[in-house]
């Protein structure tokens, strides 16, 4: 009973082609120091260009104890800016272990042995170790690449079942299952109807835009009629307004096939001329008041939302507003760098970071622009009713229960919100594969890792301060602040 308990862990990744496994194993039991645990993630990228390194080679650096500099942290990673920033930060733990074993066994000194941190709480400290191949049936944490494309959800059940890993718990998975019930801009509107029928107290209509759904593949199942007496009631009521509308496509990303519409029938012509068979659209009433940033330009504010495998909700304490290179102007609904703050089309135009570094402003900037009290007072806490409602809408599509499933799941998810001249917060969208902030990634990653991988394994946090107590933009310690509590 006094012994650490047995753990085995994999990280499992794809290439674009095929699912490849990606995975923490456990080759031996260290009493003092716990597990040994081997990272097998063919989808890091090595630098040099040493993307492809041999097995042989693999197998070295797996018994000399991996370094986290040798991969990158770019996009080109299979798995993303955030899970190799994971990576890198349960390798960087064996690369201190080893720096620390070595000055303990050298006379020498080394400085590195004043920064060690003794394991908290009294659990066994892992070592992580790179290797390519999946060795075994042993493997308990699964990092999958975007939108877990390389989860075989139609296996994962029997495979968690056949494991041999002698970890007393479920293997863990950094997907939920069901996620696009709340992803797929088209599943977010039903989703949140269905949800706003139901539990009243959640007031959807005051924080998500009136939105209707059109299928060019199934034109009789689009909300046209609908649409049209909305678009009549709006033109009604706000006599001066412009009624302008936004159209997204249900499964796009990074702002790409967005337009912006005031006239009913370009709008219709817009929708009728979509190729046959073509995906969801969705039609939705455009903020035409927003908040604007100093030099008038329009933002939208993205948060990262950490989903706990027991359905506890949390929220990074730093966020990051996207900003748009040029003034707002409601005359020109075509001028994509006023009206649309996604940073892969901000950094086309010639006035990409003249106002903030990369376009984006954190929370400290944003303070001295609307105050503190606007913004933790306000925001911040309508920010959080929305999260909180928007999670608890797919509960019964997203909980993981696994005495039944087999394993257990979370999920970090990027919630993109605006906010009105009114001080109104109001729900855009929900992304399952977020993009992080570059100054963010390291601190958010390490957060992760203490708040949810290491909990969830009962094992200890880094060998070496450094290791994990990286500082970004004035945040310390772990960053994640819980809004629900399902324990409770």
């Amino acid at each position: 009973r006094g012994l650490p308990p047995t753990i085995a862990a994999c990280i499992e990744t794809t290439n674009a082609a095929a699912a490849a496994a990606a995975a923490f194993t456990m080759s031996s039991l260290d009493t003092e120091t716990g597990p040994e645990l081997y990272v097998v993630a063919p989808g890091l990228c090595k630098n040099k260009g040493a993307a492809a390194a041999s097995a042989a080679e693999d197998e070295a650096a797996s018994s000399a104890g991996s370094s986290s500099e040798a991969y990158v942290n770019t996009e080109d990673s299979k798995l993303g800016m955030l899970y190799t920033a994971v990576a890198r930060h349960l390798l960087a733990r064996t690369a201190a272990a080893n720096s620390t074993a070595g000055a303990e066994n050298d006379p020498s000194p080394n400085e590195n042995t004043e920064d060690e941190v003794e394991p908290a709480g009294g659990r066994p400290r892992a070592r992580w170790s790179h290797k390519r191949k999946l060795v075994g049936r042993k493997w308990d944490l699964m990092l999958s690449e975007a939108q877990g494309q390389s989860i075989p959800w139609t296996k994962i059940s029997g495979l968690a079942s056949q494991r041999a890993s002698g970890s007393a718990r479920p293997p863990l998975l950094n997907f939920a299952r069901g996620f696009r019930a709340m992803c797929r801009k088209s599943m977010l509107v039903t989703t949140l109807r269905r949800y706003g029928r139901d539990t009243p107290e959640a007031r959807v209509a005051e924080w998500f835009p009136d939105s209707y759904l059109f299928y060019p593949a199934k034109p009789d199942r689009s909300e046209r009629e609908q649409f049209l007496a909305a678009y009549e009631a709006r033109a009604a009521a706000e006599p001066d307004g412009k009624n302008v509308w936004i159209l997204k496509p249900s499964d796009g990303g990074k702002g790409e096939g967005i337009v912006i519409k005031s006239d009913c029938s370009e709008i219709l012509e817009f929708i009728d001329t979509r190729p046959e068979g073509s995906i969801a659209w969705v039609v939705s009433t455009y903020l035409e008041r927003p908040l604007l940033l100093p030099g008038r330009r329009k933002f939208d504010w993205r948060l990262w939302v950490l989903l706990s495998y027991d359905y506890s909700i949390s929220v990074y304490n730093e966020g990051v507003l996207r900003t748009c290179s040029v003034p707002y102007d409601l005359s020109d609904l075509s001028d994509e760098f006023a009206h649309l703050s996604n940073h892969c089309i901000q950094t086309k135009s010639d006035n990409y970071g003249e106002f903030e570094a990369t376009n984006e402003l954190f929370y400290a900037g944003w303070r001295d622009v609307v105050g503190t009290e606007v913004l933790d007072g306000q925001l911040i806490p309508q920010a959080h009713h929305i999260i909180r409602h928007t999670l608890l809408s797919v509960r019964d599509s997203l909980e993981t229960e696994p005495e039944y499933a087999g394993f257990a799941a979370f999920n970090v998810f990027g919630f993109d919100l605006m906010v009105d001249d009114n001080n109104k917060v109001w729900l855009i969208e929900v992304n399952s594969s977020p993009a992080v902030a570059d100054e963010l990634n390291t601190k958010l990653a390490a957060d992760l890792v203490a708040k949810e991988i290491d909990p969830y394994f009962e094992v200890a946090g880094p060998c070496a301060a450094g290791a994990a107590n990286t500082t970004a933009v004035g945040l310390e310690g772990n960053g994640w602040e819980t809004i629900f509590d399902a324990r409770t």
